[in-house]
């Protein structure tokens, strides 16, 4: 679902969309999110409104953990810097996270 065709569809959820930009906006610290629930209650859709609740000072960075999951931590860590990089056009040498989840975090 995307905000500016699917506005409409998302009926009722306002809260939702307002309380978590509430959550973003006046966080102190960066916030993590963990959105779990059951198949097609709006989970993903309401991640897809998150670059039209925010204003440019926020960058959405998207990392699909459904079809490729990652094997390790290190992987998703890894692969998760890769996304970063290139939604910030940042040119850096390929990082090697080290073998221990826990350091690689």
């Amino acid at each position: 679902m995307q905000p500016n065709e699917n506005d409409s569809i998302f009926l009722g959820r306002n809260d939702l969309k307002d309380q978590l930009s509430h959550k973003i906006l006046t966080s102190s610290s960066i916030p993590l999110f963990l959105f779990q629930g059951q198949r097609r209650v709006g989970k993903t859709s309401l991640l897809n409104f998150l670059p039209v609740m925010l204003d440019a000072r926020f960058a959405i960075v998207h990392q699909d953990m459904q079809y490729r999951s990652p094997n390790s931590v290190q992987t998703w860590l890894q692969e998760l810097r890769e996304l970063v990089g290139k939604k910030f056009q940042i040119d850096e040498p390929t990082w090697n996270p080290p073998n221990d989840g826990l350091e690689a975090w």
